[in-house]
Order: C-alpha cells, then structure tokens, then sequence
C-alpha cells in the first residue's frame, strides 16, 4: 500500500518535472534560510541532564561567579622588593590592556593585624558557649585572677610588648583567649599563605594575584579572542618571571576546540572510508555522490528544521549527530541496492516503499524519545536525528528516483545470483543454543551495568590545564575533599544566621570527622540578632561577678599597672563595642570577598572546607540539618544526576521499545510479525549489555544516545529483513538478497562511521565509539543469522512440510492445552496414590472411578480448545452395553482423546514410554489400559479379563497416524481379536482432527471435529481375517467420504484456507478472512452446480480462495487459477497445501490459451474490458467449455430487473465506488482502460444466441453486483 503509493507520486513528478524542481528548489531554500539561523553553543555544562541537581549547580556556579575568578602567577625572587615591582608592573598592564575583560584585579592583601586582633575579641563574644562561660568563672577568684595579671606583666618585657599591651588591656584575664583561637585567619586557599600583603605558594616559589573575569561564561568567540591576547601578553613577558595564567574559561574553550578538531577528522576519516567502500562495491566513482544525496538532504533537513523550532544548538549534538550516518545511509544503500538488482526505479520504489516508511517512522519514533530527556544535548540531537531521517526517508522515496531518471544514471548490476546454501537441522539446532546460551549468559551478566558518573571523564582536561588546576587548590586528591557550602537567606541577616550556625556545627564537629581547614565569613559579620543575644548574655555574666572589676584594679596597681591600664576591659564588660563596620573592612582586607554574594533578592555567604574523605559523608549528614544550606559536592552533583541519566536511559528504553513494538504491530497487524520483527532489537540489546559489562564499558551522559540508536537502526535492519523473508514465503520472489546486501553495507558504512569517533580526543565524543561499534556489530549478526533462523523455524521449515506456521495464538493456547493435559495427569497421579488406593471400597469401583476420571479429563482438555467446533454425529450408534473393540481412523494424537472421551468403559493398548511414564503410568496401569509390548497371547487374556468388566478397546488399525488424513491400510490385528473374542467391532470416524493436528505437528490449529460412530460390524462365518478386515475398512472409506462430503463445508475448510494467508500481510490476511465470510454460501453453492465436474479455470481467481475451497472439497479436481496481478497470482500458486491438481498462473485472459474446460468462473473482471473485448472473451471462452459444462459470471451491472430497465442508482453508485476505491485509490485491482459495467440484457442476449440455459442470482442489496450461470447443453 505504502509502496504503491509512492511509486504513483513518482510517476506523477516524472510527468511533471518543472513541478518537481519548484517544489524542491522551494524546499531547499527554506532549510538554507534554517540553518542560517542557527547559534552554536559549546557549553562544556550542557552534555549533563537539566534536572535540580544540576539546576542547583548552575545556579550556585552563576550567582557566586565561581567560574569567572582568574589566578595569575609568575616565579618569586628571593628579593622581596622586586616581587613587588613585577606585581605593580603585571597588574598596571593587564589593567590598561585588559580593560573591559578583566576586573577587580586584587595584588596585595594587607591585613591590620591590630584592628583583626581587636575584632577577634570583641567578636568572640558571639560564640560564647555555657562551657566558655563556666571556664571563664573559673578564671575570676582572687588567686586566679593575680597570677594572670603577673604573666601579663612578664610578657610585657618582650618586644611585641606595645601589641600585646593593647590585647591584655582589653582581656587582662585571657577569657577569650581560647574562643580566638578557633577563629581562621587564613587566606580563602589552603595553597597559599600571605606575607607582608603578598600572596605566595607556601613553598613561596611563585607569587599570585587574582582578577575576574567580565566576559560571559558562554561567549567563546569572545572567550578565544580573549585567550589568544593573554598568550601573547604572556609571551611578551620576561621568561625568566614564568608568567602564568589559569581560569575555568581555559577548560570551556579546549573542550569546545576539540570538539570542532574532532568533528573534522572523524568526518574525514569517516567520509573517505566510506567513499571507498561505495567505489568498490558499485564500481563506480559517480555512483559514490549520488549515494551521498540523501544524507546531504537529511542533514540539511535536520539542520534547518532545528533552526526554525530550536536555534540554539550544542556543538556536542553535532558532533554527536555523526552516528546519524550509518542510519541515513542505509536509506540509500536499500534504494541503490535494489536498484541494482531490478534497474527499475518504479519497482525500486514500490519495492522497498514499506519496509522504508515503516523503518523511518518507527527510527524516529525512538529518536524523537529524546527529546524528552533532560539533558540538552540528547534534547538536540533528538530534534535533528527526527527531521534528518524523516528529510532523508522521504528523498530518497520521492525525490532521488526523479534525478536518477533526469540524469540517467544506471548501476551495473555484475553479481551472478548464488542459490543460498541450506542450513543443516544440525547446524541450526546448535546456532539456536549457542544464541539461547549467550542470551542467558548476557542477561546474568547485564545485572552488572554500571554507569560512569565521573563528570571529568567527559570533560576533556588537557595535562597542562589539569597540572595547574591541582596545583591551584592546595589539597590532596587521594585523600581529602574540599566541599563548598552556601549559606542563603531571603535577606543578608538571614543568611548571617544560617551561615552561623553551620560555623558552629562545623567547629562543633571539626575534630570528629578530621576537618583540617574552615573558611568562613561568619567571624566577620555577626549578624545582629546573635550580636544583641550574645552581648546581653556577656553582660549579663558580669553583672553576677560585680567584684571583678575592683579586684582587677586593685591587684593590678599592687603589680605596678597603671588605673588606666585595663580601662578598654572595663568598658567591654560594662558596654561591648559594635563591630559590623570592622568586620567588613577585614573580610575586604583578606579578599574574601568572594565569599559574599547578593542579587537583591537572595543572599549567599560561602563556607569553603577541606575534610576527610573518609568521614565526608558523616560531615554533610550533620550539615544538612542546618536548614539553608546548600552542599556544592561535585561527585555528588554527579550522582544527583547519574540518577536523572539512569532515569533517562530507562525511559529511552521502555518509550522506544513500546513505540517501535507498538508502530511495528500497527503495519503488520499480527503480533507474531511485531515480536519476529521487535525481538532482534531486543536480544541485540541484551547482548549490547552483556558484552559491555563483561569488557567493563561504562554508559554516560552522552552514549546513552546508542539506547535510541539501538533502535533506530536496528528496527530498519530488522524490518527489511522481515519484508525479504515475508516476500519469499509470500511469492517467492528473493528480495532479501538485495536487503541482505543493503545491510551489510549499512552496517559496513555505520561501523565506520561511528567507528571513526575512536580518534576523537573529546572523552564524549570518544565514549560513543567502542559502544556503538559493539552495538552496531551485534545488530548485523543478529538480523542477518539469528533473525532468518527463527523465521525458519516458526514459519519455512513448517510450510516447507505442508504445515502452517506457528502463530502466537496458536502456540500460546497450544502450550495451554498441554500445560492442562499435564496437570490433569499430574493430579490423577497424586488422587490415585493418596487418595484412591487407600479407599476403603472393592478395587473394580475404583477401577471405574479412575476411568470415569481419564474420560473426564479427556473430554475437558478437547473442550477446553473452544477453537475447535466438536460434533458427535448419532451418538445413539455408540452402545457400550456389551463390550466391543472401537475400530477408529488415525491421523494425529488427539484421536485418542477423542475417542477416551466418549464413554468411561473404553480403554486402550498403550506403548512403553506411556505405560512407564511417572506421570501418566500411574493410572493408566491402575486404570486397566493394554501395555502392547506383553505380546499378544498374554494381552488376549488380560482383554477378555477387561471385557469381563463391561470394558470396550480402542484399537487403531492403521498402526499409525496417516499424513494426508484419509483412511490408510489396516492392519489385522484388531479383526482377529473380534474373532477371537467373539465381540463386535464399532467402527467410529473422526473427521476434521488432521487438520487441527496433523501428524508430526504440536500445534493445535482451529478447526472443526466430527466424531461418527457407525454401524456395529459383526464377524461372518467363513470369512477370513483379510476380508474381515477389507470389510470394515471399504465401509469406512465411504462413510468417511460421505461424512466429509456433508458435513466439510466452508466452516470446516475455512482455517486450512485462512493458513495459506497468514502472516502474508494485514491488508491481505484481512481482506481473504472478511470476503470468505461473506461468500463462503456462495462458494457452497458453486460447489454443489459443480458436482463431478473435474477441469476448472478460476479466470480473475486474485489470491485464490475460491479455488482453494474448491481444490480442499474435491482434490480430484484440476483447477487452473488465472489473475492479471502478478503478485496475487504468485501469492496464490505460492500458498501453503496444494497438491499438482491446483496451480495458479499470471495471464492476461484476452491472450491466454485455454485449453478444454468444464467449469469457468469469471468473478468481477469483465467489467475491467471495453465493451468488445467483454464479447470478445465471451465467445473465447465459449469455444472450450465442454457439452454440459457452467459458465459463471459475476460482475456488477446497470439494470438489475432482468428486464433492461435502469438499475438503482444508489446500487450503481455504489458499485462504481467501491471499484473507484480499489483500482484508483488503494491500487489493490489493476485497471487499463475505463470501467465498463455489464448489463444483464446483454449477457441474456449472449446466453440466447449461443443455446445456453440461463439464470439470474443477486449477491448483494447494496450494490449492482450479480450472478450469471450459463450452462452449456449436453450434445
């Protein structure tokens, strides 16, 4: 359908070319106004998925400006003076040449160390704890408070004693002594450390001075610009200074120059070996560029079309993009590839229309998946993987054939067809485990996926950028962690409070969990509620020590202090001074400044720590109790959002699969064709999996991708080959050699495509190779071998032996029957041990009971199949008052209970593996069932015993199960029983059961069952055993004959019929099932006129279930089915049981020579001739119709009253449109010239003048359609 439909809009713009190229100059023109539009971005940040965590990120990273602080740094001197003159020089030029990218250049770092002393003091009184305040009181007795005053006096000697008199005289007794010295002084890295305002590493080899950078994080042609400047201001300095310089920006431009390098060679790499392989196989260096088309367009389409919907796109994406090539190509590969084989391009075209169009929708269908993943580049690369495929799928359908035919290029097709060798059952049977086997190995091993959260394994870091970032942060990887904890608040006091009280949690735990450094703001701005808290409770302290100010004075003038000595300690005590201003100037003073942030609607103030490793996790427990605050933890960033990838890969998985499975069930219409053509990507998946855990390949954030991908091109790969397999089990035509070829080559130029990423430097980019390759390599060894092996198995290997394939109903209700069948046997096993023996009643009732019960069970398991339609004909023959031997036709194994079921007086002679079965010997030797294998002497007492008990046995004469279910040979032995017995023989048919379950076959088909006892056949005197046996199996025979004359009508044959169908098509399975049933009481009435005539052409037979019918009613009969579509004509001939009798044959009935015929149908094809040619082929087929022989016509007419008046216009109408439909629309008929509808005064006219007995039946009150039966007289 799909097909036909292209190959019809080929036809037209090949008939109107100017058309043609204004629609695609159009198109083209509207892409290249798309791309234009495009920004590419190349934000290092956007491979990860936008979910809170990384929002959280982001947000920190761009509200603190972490990202934009530069370091520079040159070598120091040993002269401190000239460290200084290099810092004013370095500074002043960066200044003035930098001017509008760099700002707040910060050299020096000068502390007073006075005003931080004095501060610290009056601060400490703000994290006084009860514990401070107890040891305090302990210092204030008379003794305590005189020898702290003579340690005052003796440090006052040396020669800091103008700085230390300043700090005694505010703390004379060292009651904040302690508290100070929890408070860091540091510089904001642990790799520095101050000297006289001069930032040095602490081996003091270099000197630092830092800036900010003012350009935005995202501009890299602004960024590039600006890195080239620096190098070569860098260059221009003195190389014995070793100027240097390091910013987060450095890393964001050399991911976003590899990506481009990368993009380039691996395009190169990948194009050239693509190119050669195209020259090579199709021997022909222009073929290569035409080949190139589709994949031009595609990617103009996905490019242009992301320009209007999406402009903002990520390098990454692009690059990424490259994997798109093997699916694009492959587009191409099936054109060229058929092309070749057929050189036809309308063929080509209607050839590969479905598996195309299907393949592409259920490709973009799962790459369109990502554009609901949170991370941007997925998000990209879906948009442009959607309209790309979906650009290059239609080109090469509509317009590719036009430029092939308008420049009349044609492929040489040099290949000589090999017949394909067969797979031997053994070599099949061992491909089967050895898959089966590898799949149970890969699902065992695919617990063990790990994906990799390392942020810097895609990031890439060249060794210089990531020595100098190591360098730079002064900690020791292997064992220490630096985390980043923001304190926010809706206003600045808030975010004082909260980063207070993560100060004090931190000090509180600082000892337990090894924290070596903390670096907070929080010493330095109280905020103003723990100030007045605080203050009050000093205050409050001192008011209860009342003495200490007198005793202070008093023992201090004894020492030689003067009054005014401790004057600043009695104001503190009396009134602490405000110190918010001090505080401020000194986080200025020490450039932690940087630890404060504002945007007018939040506040942030930084704590930067360096912990353990080993008690990290314990830390961040007690930290995330504070509420506020915000844990910036870059592996644990990554986990946050491993977890969204996770999230992301199983989404990607179950959405892909559930929308190719589902589209996949949509166009084939049967599940059995969705899972044969879903279960390839599947296993491949599965595979993929297994291999990747065993060789320890990790999934990330960006060859997730090859979830989709998987799909992508493994549901084209598959479904090409399921279109091949289907073409050459529907009409044997071998389409899968070219698509076998078209996928190789696919995944030739796929490998080598994704394969070329492996040179990429850009850990992201390089990650999707190995898996891809992997992926890529698993696909083609599954759809080329695995898939063609199960298909042989379910569905060739049966058809090849006459049987119908394996359908899922079947098989599932199949396995249910034996499943219950089994679980019968199981239970009367274990009611026979433990409940029946036991039973306190005389053996013989329990003998009958297990009977009654192997009756029931046989009954329920041939009930329980409500698929077959059972019939029992004149049970009243069936008499089982006196004992008899059951004598019934074999043909599968459900003869048995069919027979079993009847009554529960019947048993029968069981072989071996039966009677010593342990689930079903049990009973059955309980039961009193004849064990064959004892002979016959010791099995003709133990039968006469059972006779003696009121027993009938079943006996099958033919030995064995007949192949074409008619009545084989007898053999003799039951006969002779009788005889011997002296007991009758009651013959029971079974009619229907070899077509539910012929010989050989575990699958139990719907179908009709007639069971019909006959006549008991008593032995004549004299008469021998031969013809005893003779006797009773001419007089089944014909009683079969008859019983299947009467009663295998169109219900009976209706399943045989549909098997020859199925799995051949939706449109063609439904089409066959809905117009049988609808003239199935016509066929039965074709078939009775018919009678014993035996020479039939079925003349516009179309798939051939008329001939069917009537070939499966009589098998006699030579039945010659004749169509105008070859494809139907081949699906008929090429259907699944038919012996030579039947054949179909494509012809034109005007020119075909027919030879001397007793029956003709002419069902719906005169009106496809022109009103001579109607006459024409009249008179034809007059000529050799024999004496006595029926002519049937069936067609629509114009008058419907038989007497030329006009027929209803609604009828007429109706009919018209419904051939409209079928040969215009859905092109299901073929038509040449305009329709000509009969009129039945014209055929009655026919009839009269060539002596033919005439006879009108209307078949339909909706539309004109009727039934002429012409019969030829006999002579």
């Amino acid at each position: 359908m799909i097909g036909r439909f292209f190959e019809s809009l080929t036809r037209f713009f090949l008939r109107s070319k100017l058309l043609f190229w204004i629609v695609f100059t159009a198109i083209v023109t509207v892409l290249v106004i798309g791309v234009s539009r495009l920004k590419v971005e190349k934000d290092i940040y956007s491979i990860f998925p936008k979910g809170k965590e990384f929002q959280e990120f982001s947000k920190v990273i761009q509200e603190n400006n972490l990202n934009k602080q530069l370091v520079f740094s040159f070598k120091a001197s040993d002269n401190e003076e000239d460290n200084f003159d290099r810092l004013d020089a370095l500074s002043a030029q960066l200044e003035k040449q930098f001017e509008k990218e760099i700002g707040n250049i910060q050299v020096y770092r000068m502390v007073d160390q006075a005003m931080m002393v004095e501060y610290l003091q009056s601060a400490s009184i703000a994290y006084l704890t009860d514990t401070d305040y107890k040891e305090i009181a302990g210092k204030l007795n008379p003794e305590a408070i005189k020898k702290q005053l003579e340690t005052v006096k003796e440090r006052l000697t040396g020669a800091n004693s103008v700085f230390i008199g300043s700090y005694f005289a505010k703390d004379p007794l060292n009651a904040l002594g302690n508290k100070m010295a929890q408070f860091n002084v540091q510089s904001d890295s642990s790799a520095y450390t101050v000297e006289n305002g001069v930032v040095y590493s602490y081996d003091k080899s270099r000197v630092f001075f830092f800036a900010d950078l003012l350009i935005d994080s995202k501009d890299n042609e602004q960024l590039k610009k600006f890195d080239e400047n620096l190098k070569e201001f860098a260059n221009r300095q003195t190389a014995s200074i070793d100027f240097d310089v390091f910013g987060v920006y450095q890393i964001s431009l050399a991911n976003a120059e590899q990506i481009q390098k990368d993009t380039f060679i691996t395009s190169i790499i990948s194009v050239s070996l693509i190119l050669l392989l195209l020259v090579v196989y199709y021997r022909s260096i222009v073929v290569p560029f035409f080949f190139l088309l589709p994949a031009g367009f595609g990617v103009l389409s996905g490019l242009g079309m992301t320009g209007f919907i999406n402009p903002e796109i990520n390098a990454i994406s692009i690059a990424t993009a490259s994997v798109l090539l093997g699916i694009v190509l492959d587009y191409a590969f099936h054109f060229y590839t058929h092309y070749k084989h057929s050189g036809n391009l309308l063929e080509t075209v209607r050839e590969i229309g479905t598996p195309m169009i299907v393949g592409s929708f259920t490709t973009v269908a799962a790459f369109a998946a990502l554009l609901f993943t949170e991370s941007i580049v997925l998000r990209n690369f879906g948009l442009i993987a959607l309209f790309t495929l979906l650009g290059a799928a239609l080109f090469t359908m509509t317009a590719l054939p036009v430029i092939l035919h308008v420049t009349g290029l044609k492929i040489p097709n040099r290949e000589t067809r090999k017949q394909p060798k067969k797979t031997s059952r053994l070599a099949f049977r061992l491909l089967i485990l050895a898959v089966a086997g590898f799949t149970a190995f890969c699902l065992l091993k695919a617990q063990g996926l790990n994906f990799d959260g390392d942020l810097n394994n895609l990031s890439f870091h060249p060794k210089e950028l990531k020595d100098k970032e190591q360098t730079f942060t002064g900690i020791h990887p292997q064992s220490e962690k630096r985390l980043y904890i923001f304190s926010n608040g809706e206003t600045l006091e808030e975010a004082k409070t909260v980063s207070e009280q993560l100060y004090e949690v931190l000090q509180k735990n600082k000892t337990n969990y090894t924290v070596s450094e903390i670096i907070s703001p929080s010493p330095y701005l109280v905020s103003l509620t723990r100030w007045e808290e605080k203050s009050g409770q000093w205050l409050n302290f001192w008011k209860q020590h009342p003495d200490v100010k007198h005793e202070v004075a008093d023992l201090g003038s004894e020492l030689g202090f003067s009054e005014t000595a401790f004057t600043p300690f009695f104001k503190s005590i009396e009134q602490p001074e405000e110190i918010t201003s001090i505080g401020e100037e000194l986080i200025q003073q020490m450039g932690m400044t940087r630890l404060i942030h504002s945007d007018g609607t939040t506040h942030s103030l930084l704590t930067s720590i360096i912990v353990s490793k080993a008690t990290v996790d314990e830390l961040k427990q007690e930290i995330r109790k504070v509420d506020g605050v915000y844990i910036m933890d870059i592996s644990e960033i990554a986990s946050g959002m491993l977890t969204s990838v996770k999230s992301d890969f199983d989404f990607l998985l179950y959405f892909s699969s559930s929308v190719v499975f589902l589209s996949l069930l949509l166009v084939y219409g049967r599940i059995e064709l969705a899972l044969f053509a879903f279960f390839p990507m599947m296993l491949s998946w599965i595979w993929i999996i297994g291999v990747t855990s065993v060789l320890d390949i990790k999934f990330n954030f960006v060859n997730i991708i090859l979830t989709t991908f998987i799909f992508g091109l493994g549901d084209d790969f598959s479904i090409f080959i399921t279109d091949g397999l289907i073409q050459k089990y529907k009409i044997n035509k071998d389409s899968i050699t070219s698509y076998k070829s078209a996928i190789i080559l696919s995944g030739l130029t796929t490998i080598i495509g994704t394969g070329a990423l492996i040179f990429a430097q850009h850990p992201s980019i390089h990650s999707i190779a190995v898996v891809s390759v992997i992926g890529i390599s698993t696909i083609l060894l599954i759809t080329l071998y695995v898939q063609p092996g199960v298909f042989h198995w379910f569905v060739t290997r049966r058809t090849a032996e006459k049987r119908g394939p394996i359908t899922f109903f079947i098989f599932v209700y199949s396995l249910m029957l034996f499943a219950y069948f089994f679980l019968g046997s199981m239970f009367l096993t274990i009611l026979l041990i433990f409940f029946v023996l036991p039973f306190p009643v005389k053996k013989v009732k329990k003998q009958q009971f297990m009977n009654y019960m192997i009756s029931k069970l046989a009954k329920s398991t041939l009930y329980a199949g409500f698929q077959i339609k059972k019939i029992v004909l004149n049970p009243e023959k069936l008499d089982y008052s006196n004992p008899s031997i059951i004598v019934a036709n074999h043909t599968s194994f459900l003869d048995i209970l069919a027979v079993l079921m009847l009554h529960p007086k019947t048993i029968i002679m069981v072989k071996s593996w039966v009677y010593n079965s342990p689930v079903f010997g049990p009973f059955i030797r309980y039961a009193g069932y004849i064990f064959v294998e004892k002979g016959t002497e010791t099995n003709v007492d133990v039968i006469r015993q059972q006779f003696d008990k009121g027993y009938s046995l079943v006996i099958f004469p033919e030995g064995t199960r007949s192949k074409d279910g008619e009545i084989h040979r007898f053999h003799k032995g039951a006969f002779v029983l009788s005889k011997q017995l002296n007991v009758p023989v009651q013959p029971v048919l079974l009619v229907g059961l070899h077509e539910v379950n012929p010989k050989n076959d575990v699958m139990i088909n719907a179908g009709e069952l007639y069971v019909q006892p006959l006549d008991k056949v008593y032995p004549v005197e004299g008469e021998t055993d031969k013809e005893y046996t003779k006797r009773v199996q001419q007089m089944m025979r014909t009683s079969f004959a008859e019983t299947k004359r009467a009663h295998a009508r169109s219900g009976y044959w209706f399943s045989s019929i549909m098997r020859n169908y199925v799995l051949k098509g939706p449109v063609l399975e439904w089409y066959v099932r809905v117009k049988f049933r609808l003239e199935r009481k016509n066929f039965e009435y074709y078939d009775e006129l018919i009678g014993d005539r035996k020479t039939i052409y079925d003349i516009g037979c179309g798939y051939g279930y008329l001939s069917y019918y009537l070939h499966y009613r009589e098998p006699s009969r030579n039945i010659t089915g004749l169509d105008y579509d070859e494809e139907k004509a081949l699906t008929a001939e090429h259907a699944l049981k038919k012996n030579d009798h039947l054949r179909f044959e494509y012809a034109d009935v005007k020119t075909y020579a027919f030879q001397p015929c007793d029956v003709i149908f002419l069902n719906d094809v005169l009106h496809y001739l022109p009103k001579e040619g109607q006459i024409n082929v009249l008179h034809k087929l007059l000529e050799v119709l024999n004496p006595g022989g029926i002519l049937f016509i069936r067609d629509g007419v114009t008058d419907v009253d038989g007497a030329g008046s006009q027929a209803s216009s609604r009828q007429v109408k109706n009919t018209k449109r419904t051939e409209q439909l079928s040969t215009k629309l859905f092109k299901f008929n073929k038509a040449e010239n305009d329709l000509e509808f009969l009129k039945i005064s014209e055929i009655k006219a026919f009839a009269a003048h060539n002596n033919l007995s005439f006879e009108l039946v209307k078949h339909s009150t909706t539309t004109s359609n009727v039934l002429f039966v012409l019969k030829k007289h006999d002579r």
